[in-house]
């Protein structure tokens, strides 16, 4: 899993011109990201229906199970405990902050 990382302190010109990039770019069949709604910034998305159906047998019900999600943390996009974004949905992020922020502030590991 590629990790995205930036050097901007704060969320330039904030969330919407990015998650709106990213689903105009993104395939029909994903799901579209939004800010995360939770302290830490970082984006989220609905799992797709077949994952959220396995999640929900399983039991888990907690809010942060049934999202996919990649948040801050000191400079890095990660998912933490959760689940995170696919490779190819998190190539495409790097690709959408590269285009608005530009490539002197994301990089990836």
């Amino acid at each position: 899993m590629t990790t995205i990382y930036t050097s901007l302190a704060t969320v330039k010109g904030g969330f919407e011109p990015i998650c709106n990039l990213y689903n105009k770019k993104k395939p029909a069949h994903w799901k579209p990201i939004r800010r995360v709604g939770c302290y830490e910034a970082g984006f989220e998305m609905d799992l797709e229906d077949d994952l959220l159906q396995s999640q929900i047998r399983l039991g888990n019900t907690d809010p942060n199970e049934l999202i996919r999600q990649l948040r801050f943390n000191r400079g890095r996009l990660e998912a933490g405990y959760y689940i995170g974004f696919t490779p190819e949905q998190t190539q495409l992020l790097f690709e959408t902050l590269v285009e608005i922020w530009g490539e002197e502030y994301v990089h990836r590991m």
